[in-house]
């Protein structure tokens, strides 16, 4: 769940177990360990996902990364495999 530049990836939440704070708990958790081993820590959150979205805007650990013009910050990740 986190991979060697700190970010926060593939954080899951069984839907049963949603909205009960579970996944702040983990992410806050995991974010104090990355920074104490001396690394910033950054999360990818899809566009799609907008209850996430909404929860880090309103969150005071989470800033969001701007452009230039002062827009969000909008990465496109392509994964490349061999078959």
């Amino acid at each position: 769940m986190i991979d060697p530049l700190g970010f926060v990836n593939h954080l899951f939440v069984l839907e049963q177990h949603r909205r009960k704070g579970l996944g702040n708990i983990i992410e806050l958790d995991l974010a104090k360990k990355v920074i104490r081993n001396g690394f910033k820590v950054y999360k990818c959150v899809e566009l799609y996902n907008t209850a996430v979205l909404a929860g880090s805007d309103r969150s005071p650990f989470w800033t969001t990364a701007k452009n230039n013009d002062g827009s969000d910050a909008i990465y496109v990740f392509l994964a490349v495999v061999k078959e």
